[in-house]
């Protein structure tokens, strides 16, 4: 069976958000090191989505959800950074 171009549109859009939502807000910082570092559960919904959808859906919510994740954070640490 042929999958519908929608479906994977809506299924990937999902995993990326997922990937992303799972790895900015449910995660612990750890103090250990110099900028903080961090445990997510990013990885949980991008393995499931890879799993159940395939790897394509796979790698595009890592790519996609975990790469606006780096972006935002940078965005962040470059604000705190230039107000000091």
């Amino acid at each position: 069976m042929k999958e519908n171009k929608v479906q994977f549109i809506a299924v990937t859009a999902m995993a990326v958000a997922l990937t992303y939502v799972f790895t900015a807000f449910v995660n612990v910082r750890l103090p250990i090191a110099a900028n903080g570092g961090l445990i997510h559960l990013g990885n949980v919904p991008l393995f499931i989505m890879a799993i159940l959808f395939g790897k394509k859906t796979g790698a595009i919510a890592g790519g996609v959800g975990m790469g606006l994740f780096d972006v935002c954070i940078a965005q962040k640490l470059y604000e705190v950074a230039k107000e000091k």
